[in-house]
């Protein structure tokens, strides 16, 4: 059973298309003159969205100071940077463009910049809250709403992660047949290859040197060291039961 309670939610949200050019500029107008437009790595940039949002803000005759490159989960430091940036620039307006990590950066940056103290210490040591705010609107947008970048990252990921992939089948096969020999460590060695000796070190590995690139090479090199493997043993064996045949049939 729920206790009665008041809840009180200020906050105004305008959802649909084309709502950008409708209603930011009608909103500016509520507010002074210096706005710090907030954004992640630059994606808005390539998708129009930046143009569009600074097309509006320079209409309206707004100063812009511009924080960008907030990462996913940003860090303490990136928070500090942004309310110094806030404070040193007297902004009237913090507008956040983009997903969850920037809205809630932005958050505690609205906060931090009109205290001395630093808001951790103050909220976990002290138990006390800010209570004066700089005032925040959020433009969100949610992954891969027209941008491009992550249509061409898609291609160029399976393009690259599956391209040995129709050799995959050498592996079972291989597998299979040790196994139907009686020879059961080779094929579970084998069914082993790609997953756990190739491909789990090359994804730990690769990515400390090449960044994300280093995840899709991984997988098609597994795929590659795993069928070439796979093809010595199975030579070697095939190998071995022609002579032993060879053999069998002198003998006899």
């Amino acid at each position: 059973m729920m206790n009665n309670f008041i809840f009180e939610n200020k906050s105004k949200v305008y959802f649909g298309k084309g709502g950008v050019k409708e209603y930011l500029g009608g909103l500016l107008a509520n507010f002074g003159e210096t706005v710090m437009l907030a954004y992640g790595g630059g994606s808005i940039k390539c998708n129009g969205v930046y143009d569009e949002i600074m097309g509006i803000l320079n209409a309206q005759g707004k100063c812009v100071v511009e924080f960008s490159g907030i990462m996913s989960n940003p860090t303490y430091q990136k928070v500090q940077d942004g309310a110094k940036l806030a404070c040193e620039n007297h902004v009237d307006l913090i507008l956040a463009v983009g997903g969850g990590s920037v809205s809630d950066c932005c958050k505690v940056i609205s906060a931090q910049a009109n205290l001395n103290e630093d808001i951790w210490e103050m909220q976990y040591t002290k138990h006390t809250l800010p209570a004066k705010f700089i005032p925040l609107s959020t433009i969100v947008t949610v992954f891969g709403t027209g941008s491009e970048m992550y249509y061409q990252f898609s291609e160029r990921y399976f393009r690259i992660y599956m391209f040995l992939t129709l050799i995959n089948g050498i592996q079972p096969v291989t597998s299979n047949f040790f196994n139907s020999i009686g020879k059961a460590r080779l094929g579970v060695f084998m069914s082993l290859t790609r997953q756990i000796l190739f491909l789990l070190p090359l994804i730990v590995i690769f990515p400390l040197f090449m960044g994300i690139d280093g995840v899709m090479y991984a997988g098609p090199i597994a795929d590659g060291a795993a069928a070439i493997v796979c093809g010595l043993f199975t030579v070697r064996e095939l190998r071995e039961l022609t002579r032993l045949q060879q053999k069998t049939e002198k003998t006899n």
